[in-house]
Protein backbone atom coordinates (compact mmCIF):
# COMPACT_ATOMS: atom_id res chain seq x y z
CA UNK A 1 0.00 0.00 0.00
CA UNK A 2 1.58 3.38 -0.87
CA UNK A 3 1.96 6.23 1.45
CA UNK A 4 -1.11 8.38 -0.40
CA UNK A 5 -3.81 5.40 -0.11
CA UNK A 6 -2.78 4.76 3.47
CA UNK A 7 -3.57 8.41 3.73
CA UNK A 8 -7.15 7.72 2.08
CA UNK A 9 -7.56 4.56 4.22
CA UNK A 10 -9.47 4.48 7.20
CA UNK A 11 -6.73 3.25 9.20
CA UNK A 12 -6.53 4.43 12.85
CA UNK A 13 -4.16 6.82 13.61
CA UNK A 14 -2.32 4.56 15.50
CA UNK A 15 -1.19 2.20 12.79
CA UNK A 16 -0.39 4.81 9.84
CA UNK A 17 2.81 4.59 9.72
CA UNK A 18 5.36 7.18 11.44
CA UNK A 19 8.18 8.91 9.57
CA UNK A 20 11.52 9.03 11.76
CA UNK A 21 13.68 12.45 13.14
CA UNK A 22 13.68 15.06 10.44
CA UNK A 23 11.38 15.88 8.03
CA UNK A 24 8.53 14.77 5.75
CA UNK A 25 6.66 17.67 3.88
CA UNK A 26 4.68 15.96 0.66
CA UNK A 27 1.79 17.56 -1.44
CA UNK A 28 -1.45 15.55 -1.73
CA UNK A 29 -3.56 14.97 -4.65
CA UNK A 30 -5.86 17.95 -3.73
CA UNK A 31 -2.96 20.54 -4.00
CA UNK A 32 -2.25 20.81 -0.43
CA UNK A 33 0.94 19.81 1.40
CA UNK A 34 0.80 17.43 4.49
CA UNK A 35 3.32 17.36 7.06
CA UNK A 36 4.16 13.83 9.06
CA UNK A 37 7.20 13.63 11.02
CA UNK A 38 8.62 12.80 14.19
CA UNK A 39 10.60 16.25 16.25
CA UNK A 40 12.38 15.10 19.71
CA UNK A 41 10.55 11.87 19.57
CA UNK A 42 7.10 13.77 19.46
CA UNK A 43 5.07 13.24 15.96
CA UNK A 44 3.57 16.01 14.07
CA UNK A 45 1.09 15.63 11.50
CA UNK A 46 -0.33 18.80 9.82
CA UNK A 47 -1.06 19.94 6.44
CA UNK A 48 -0.83 23.61 4.75
CA UNK A 49 -1.97 25.22 1.70
CA UNK A 50 1.93 25.99 0.42
CA UNK A 51 4.94 24.38 0.64
CA UNK A 52 6.42 27.44 1.94
CA UNK A 53 3.48 27.69 4.75
CA UNK A 54 4.32 23.59 5.90
CA UNK A 55 7.88 25.00 5.82
CA UNK A 56 6.88 27.48 8.39
CA UNK A 57 4.08 25.66 10.37
CA UNK A 58 6.82 22.75 10.59
CA UNK A 59 9.57 25.43 12.17
CA UNK A 60 6.75 26.19 14.77
CA UNK A 61 5.52 23.20 15.70
CA UNK A 62 9.36 22.53 16.33
CA UNK A 63 9.63 25.20 18.32
CA UNK A 64 6.47 24.52 20.30
CA UNK A 65 8.31 21.17 21.40
CA UNK A 66 11.04 22.52 22.23
CA UNK A 67 9.44 24.94 24.67
CA UNK A 68 6.94 22.13 26.12
CA UNK A 69 4.17 24.04 24.45
CA UNK A 70 3.34 22.07 21.45
CA UNK A 71 -0.49 20.06 22.10
CA UNK A 72 -0.93 22.61 25.06
CA UNK A 73 -3.48 24.06 23.49
CA UNK A 74 -5.81 20.61 22.21
CA UNK A 75 -8.70 21.24 24.64
CA UNK A 76 -11.92 22.11 22.13
CA UNK A 77 -14.09 25.38 22.98
CA UNK A 78 -17.03 22.87 24.27
CA UNK A 79 -14.47 21.63 26.69
CA UNK A 80 -13.84 24.76 28.20
CA UNK A 81 -17.25 26.42 28.01
CA UNK A 82 -18.60 23.65 29.94
CA UNK A 83 -16.20 23.98 32.23
CA UNK A 84 -17.01 27.26 32.56
CA UNK A 85 -21.01 26.13 33.02
CA UNK A 86 -20.73 23.53 35.51
CA UNK A 87 -17.97 25.54 37.86
CA UNK A 88 -16.53 28.70 37.07
CA UNK A 89 -19.94 30.29 36.62
CA UNK A 90 -21.19 29.90 40.24
CA UNK A 91 -19.03 32.56 41.56
CA UNK A 92 -21.87 34.81 40.59
CA UNK A 93 -25.46 36.23 41.35
CA UNK A 94 -28.30 33.69 39.64
CA UNK A 95 -29.21 36.39 37.30
CA UNK A 96 -25.62 36.93 36.08
CA UNK A 97 -25.48 32.75 35.86
CA UNK A 98 -28.25 32.71 33.77
CA UNK A 99 -27.51 35.65 31.85
CA UNK A 100 -23.83 33.64 31.03
CA UNK A 101 -25.54 30.80 30.61
CA UNK A 102 -27.63 32.08 27.50
CA UNK A 103 -24.30 34.16 26.29
CA UNK A 104 -22.37 31.12 26.07
CA UNK A 105 -24.85 29.06 24.01
CA UNK A 106 -26.19 32.00 21.53
CA UNK A 107 -23.36 33.64 21.07
CA UNK A 108 -19.99 31.73 21.69
CA UNK A 109 -20.53 28.31 21.20
CA UNK A 110 -22.53 28.67 17.25
CA UNK A 111 -18.99 30.63 16.22
CA UNK A 112 -16.63 28.43 17.98
CA UNK A 113 -17.60 25.06 18.28
CA UNK A 114 -14.92 22.34 17.18
CA UNK A 115 -12.30 24.75 17.35
CA UNK A 116 -9.42 24.27 19.71
CA UNK A 117 -7.50 26.17 21.83
CA UNK A 118 -4.63 26.79 20.22
CA UNK A 119 -6.45 27.84 16.85
CA UNK A 120 -8.67 30.37 18.87
CA UNK A 121 -5.85 32.04 20.45
CA UNK A 122 -2.64 31.80 18.76
CA UNK A 123 -1.95 33.16 15.48
CA UNK A 124 -1.51 30.71 12.01
CA UNK A 125 1.20 30.61 10.10
CA UNK A 126 -0.53 33.55 7.35
CA UNK A 127 -0.93 36.04 10.54
CA UNK A 128 -4.53 35.19 11.22
CA UNK A 129 -6.62 33.68 14.31
CA UNK A 130 -10.10 32.61 15.10
CA UNK A 131 -10.36 35.30 18.09
CA UNK A 132 -9.38 37.97 15.86
CA UNK A 133 -11.90 36.80 13.59
CA UNK A 134 -14.72 36.38 15.91
CA UNK A 135 -14.50 40.36 17.78
CA UNK A 136 -14.43 41.84 14.21
CA UNK A 137 -17.66 39.83 13.38
CA UNK A 138 -19.47 41.49 16.37
CA UNK A 139 -17.76 44.99 15.83
CA UNK A 140 -20.96 46.53 15.27
CA UNK A 141 -22.98 45.85 18.49
CA UNK A 142 -23.18 48.22 21.27
CA UNK A 143 -19.67 48.71 22.97
CA UNK A 144 -21.47 47.51 26.66
CA UNK A 145 -21.90 43.59 24.75
CA UNK A 146 -19.19 44.33 22.97
CA UNK A 147 -17.04 44.09 26.48
CA UNK A 148 -19.43 41.76 28.32
CA UNK A 149 -18.31 38.90 25.29
CA UNK A 150 -15.28 39.80 25.44
CA UNK A 151 -14.88 39.61 29.15
CA UNK A 152 -16.82 36.26 29.07
CA UNK A 153 -14.62 34.89 26.17
CA UNK A 154 -11.75 35.34 28.37
CA UNK A 155 -12.69 33.63 31.31
CA UNK A 156 -13.31 30.59 29.22
CA UNK A 157 -10.24 30.80 27.59
CA UNK A 158 -8.60 30.79 30.39
CA UNK A 159 -9.11 28.09 31.96
CA UNK A 160 -7.50 26.12 29.37
CA UNK A 161 -4.81 28.91 29.02
CA UNK A 162 -4.00 31.00 32.04
CA UNK A 163 -1.33 32.87 30.84
CA UNK A 164 -3.79 34.34 28.00
CA UNK A 165 -4.96 37.69 27.88
CA UNK A 166 -7.36 40.05 25.13
CA UNK A 167 -5.43 41.80 22.89
CA UNK A 168 -5.07 45.71 24.09
CA UNK A 169 -4.58 48.76 21.78
CA UNK A 170 -1.32 48.30 19.69
CA UNK A 171 -1.46 44.72 20.31
CA UNK A 172 -1.39 42.70 16.94
CA UNK A 173 -5.02 40.91 16.62
CA UNK A 174 -6.50 44.46 18.63
CA UNK A 175 -10.17 44.95 17.38
CA UNK A 176 -11.78 48.28 18.33
CA UNK A 177 -15.90 48.37 18.67
CA UNK A 178 -17.65 50.87 16.28
CA UNK A 179 -20.69 51.12 18.36
CA UNK A 180 -20.57 53.54 21.14
CA UNK A 181 -24.06 52.65 22.06
CA UNK A 182 -25.77 54.49 25.02
CA UNK A 183 -23.53 56.61 26.72
CA UNK A 184 -24.88 58.05 30.52
CA UNK A 185 -23.27 61.68 31.18
CA UNK A 186 -26.30 63.02 32.86
CA UNK A 187 -28.11 61.74 35.80
CA UNK A 188 -31.38 62.79 37.59
CA UNK A 189 -31.26 64.84 40.63
CA UNK A 190 -33.20 64.95 43.71
CA UNK A 191 -36.11 67.57 42.20
CA UNK A 192 -36.72 65.67 38.63
CA UNK A 193 -36.69 61.90 40.16
CA UNK A 194 -39.47 62.99 42.20
CA UNK A 195 -41.55 64.69 39.46
CA UNK A 196 -41.37 61.52 37.71
CA UNK A 197 -42.21 59.75 41.19
CA UNK A 198 -45.23 62.16 41.35
CA UNK A 199 -46.44 60.97 38.11
CA UNK A 200 -46.47 57.38 38.21
CA UNK A 201 -49.66 55.55 38.74
CA UNK A 202 -50.45 55.13 42.35
CA UNK A 203 -50.02 51.64 42.02
CA UNK A 204 -46.23 52.04 41.75
CA UNK A 205 -45.22 55.10 43.49
CA UNK A 206 -43.98 53.45 46.44
CA UNK A 207 -41.62 51.46 44.23
CA UNK A 208 -40.75 54.74 42.75
CA UNK A 209 -39.52 55.82 46.22
CA UNK A 210 -38.07 52.40 47.02
CA UNK A 211 -35.95 52.50 44.18
CA UNK A 212 -34.04 55.90 44.37
CA UNK A 213 -33.95 55.61 48.15
CA UNK A 214 -32.24 51.88 48.28
CA UNK A 215 -30.27 52.19 44.99
CA UNK A 216 -31.81 48.16 44.73
CA UNK A 217 -32.07 46.79 41.14
CA UNK A 218 -35.84 46.97 39.64
CA UNK A 219 -36.07 42.86 39.68
CA UNK A 220 -34.99 43.11 43.14
CA UNK A 221 -37.51 45.76 44.14
CA UNK A 222 -40.59 44.42 42.19
CA UNK A 223 -39.94 41.08 44.35
CA UNK A 224 -38.73 42.45 47.80
CA UNK A 225 -39.88 40.39 50.91
CA UNK A 226 -40.54 41.43 54.35
CA UNK A 227 -38.40 38.81 55.60
CA UNK A 228 -35.15 40.84 53.81
CA UNK A 229 -36.56 43.62 56.30
CA UNK A 230 -34.39 43.34 59.62
CA UNK A 231 -33.58 45.98 62.07
CA UNK A 232 -35.00 48.72 59.72
CA UNK A 233 -32.57 47.47 57.30
CA UNK A 234 -33.03 45.84 53.85
CA UNK A 235 -30.48 42.90 53.89
CA UNK A 236 -30.36 41.15 50.60
CA UNK A 237 -27.60 39.80 48.02
CA UNK A 238 -27.65 41.72 45.16
CA UNK A 239 -28.35 39.06 42.26
CA UNK A 240 -25.31 39.86 39.84
CA UNK A 241 -22.41 40.04 42.21
CA UNK A 242 -24.07 37.97 45.42
CA UNK A 243 -22.64 40.57 47.49
CA UNK A 244 -24.74 41.24 50.39
CA UNK A 245 -26.03 44.85 51.10
CA UNK A 246 -27.46 46.15 54.19
CA UNK A 247 -29.01 49.36 53.41
CA UNK A 248 -30.40 51.31 56.41
CA UNK A 249 -34.32 52.13 55.49
CA UNK A 250 -34.06 56.33 54.94
CA UNK A 251 -36.05 58.70 57.15
CA UNK A 252 -38.20 59.38 53.70
CA UNK A 253 -38.82 55.66 53.36
CA UNK A 254 -40.17 54.49 56.73
CA UNK A 255 -44.08 56.30 56.57
CA UNK A 256 -43.89 54.70 52.96
CA UNK A 257 -43.04 50.79 54.66
CA UNK A 258 -45.01 51.50 58.08
CA UNK A 259 -48.17 51.78 55.32
CA UNK A 260 -47.33 48.73 53.27
CA UNK A 261 -47.26 47.18 56.40
CA UNK A 262 -50.66 48.24 57.41
CA UNK A 263 -52.15 47.01 54.03
CA UNK A 264 -50.03 43.50 54.23
CA UNK A 265 -51.97 40.45 53.10
CA UNK A 266 -51.42 37.84 56.24
CA UNK A 267 -48.66 35.03 55.41
CA UNK A 268 -47.83 37.03 52.31
CA UNK A 269 -44.16 37.57 52.21
CA UNK A 270 -43.81 39.49 49.00
CA UNK A 271 -44.00 43.34 49.67
CA UNK A 272 -45.61 43.85 46.19
CA UNK A 273 -47.52 40.56 44.90
CA UNK A 274 -50.04 41.59 42.48
CA UNK A 275 -46.69 44.06 40.81
CA UNK A 276 -44.48 43.34 37.32
CA UNK A 277 -41.59 44.71 35.87
CA UNK A 278 -43.26 45.62 33.03
CA UNK A 279 -46.42 47.36 34.26
CA UNK A 280 -43.77 49.50 36.12
CA UNK A 281 -41.43 50.27 33.58
CA UNK A 282 -44.90 51.13 31.12
CA UNK A 283 -45.73 53.54 34.41
CA UNK A 284 -42.24 55.09 34.36
CA UNK A 285 -42.19 55.90 30.95
CA UNK A 286 -45.26 57.47 30.67
CA UNK A 287 -44.35 59.54 33.76
CA UNK A 288 -40.87 60.74 32.44
CA UNK A 289 -43.00 62.16 29.35
CA UNK A 290 -44.89 64.28 31.39
CA UNK A 291 -42.26 65.44 33.50
CA UNK A 292 -40.31 66.49 30.31
CA UNK A 293 -37.62 64.23 31.10
CA UNK A 294 -37.94 61.13 28.58
CA UNK A 295 -34.06 60.02 28.24
CA UNK A 296 -34.46 58.99 31.89
CA UNK A 297 -34.72 55.14 32.05
CA UNK A 298 -36.03 53.07 34.45
CA UNK A 299 -32.48 52.11 35.67
CA UNK A 300 -31.18 55.85 36.23
CA UNK A 301 -33.37 55.73 39.29
CA UNK A 302 -30.61 53.22 41.09
CA UNK A 303 -28.19 55.94 39.21
CA UNK A 304 -29.62 58.63 41.04
CA UNK A 305 -29.22 57.19 44.04
CA UNK A 306 -25.48 56.67 43.41
CA UNK A 307 -24.93 59.74 41.58
CA UNK A 308 -26.47 61.46 44.38
CA UNK A 309 -24.72 59.98 47.62
CA UNK A 310 -21.44 61.24 45.89
CA UNK A 311 -22.31 64.33 45.08
CA UNK A 312 -23.19 64.60 48.50
CA UNK A 313 -19.61 63.87 49.75
CA UNK A 314 -20.40 60.14 50.66
CA UNK A 315 -17.09 58.30 50.15
CA UNK A 316 -17.20 55.75 47.55
CA UNK A 317 -16.60 52.67 49.14
CA UNK A 318 -19.40 53.49 50.79
CA UNK A 319 -21.38 53.95 48.35
CA UNK A 320 -20.11 50.63 46.53
CA UNK A 321 -21.15 48.92 49.70
CA UNK A 322 -24.69 50.21 49.92
CA UNK A 323 -24.83 49.48 45.60
CA UNK A 324 -23.66 45.78 45.84
CA UNK A 325 -20.51 46.31 43.67
CA UNK A 326 -17.09 44.46 44.46
CA UNK A 327 -15.06 47.50 44.32
CA UNK A 328 -14.84 51.20 43.27
CA UNK A 329 -14.17 51.15 39.54
CA UNK A 330 -17.58 50.85 38.56
CA UNK A 331 -18.52 53.94 40.34
CA UNK A 332 -15.64 55.97 39.26
CA UNK A 333 -16.41 55.18 35.23
CA UNK A 334 -20.32 55.17 35.28
CA UNK A 335 -20.97 57.73 38.15
CA UNK A 336 -17.62 60.30 38.37
CA UNK A 337 -19.81 62.99 37.16
CA UNK A 338 -19.91 65.54 40.02
CA UNK A 339 -22.56 67.97 39.58
CA UNK A 340 -22.08 72.22 40.32
CA UNK A 341 -22.55 72.43 43.74
CA UNK A 342 -19.85 69.19 44.61
CA UNK A 343 -17.12 70.69 42.57
CA UNK A 344 -18.10 74.26 44.00
CA UNK A 345 -17.62 73.38 47.72
CA UNK A 346 -14.31 71.30 46.90
CA UNK A 347 -12.54 74.36 45.41
CA UNK A 348 -13.72 76.11 49.04
CA UNK A 349 -11.03 74.62 50.65
CA UNK A 350 -8.82 77.07 48.68
CA UNK A 351 -10.32 79.57 50.53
Amino acid sequence: MTYLNVLKSSIPLARFPVRGEGKLIKQLPSGRWFIDCRFNGIRIRESADSKDAATRLLILRQEEIKSGSFRKYEKTFEELAQIFLKKEVFKYGKASQAGYKRLVELHLLPFFKGKNLGKIIRFNHEGHRELTKYLESISDIPKSTFNKRKRVLAWILKLGAPEFRMPEKHDPGYVKCRNEGFSQNRFLDEDEILSIIKLLSEKYKPLGFILAYTGIDVSEAVNLKWSCIKQGRLILPRSKTNVLRRIPIAPKLQPIFGELSRVRAIGEDRIFPDHKKSGLTSSWKRAAKKAGLEWARLKDARHFFASHLINMGVDSLTVANLMGHKDVKMLRERYGHFGDSHLDNAMRVFG
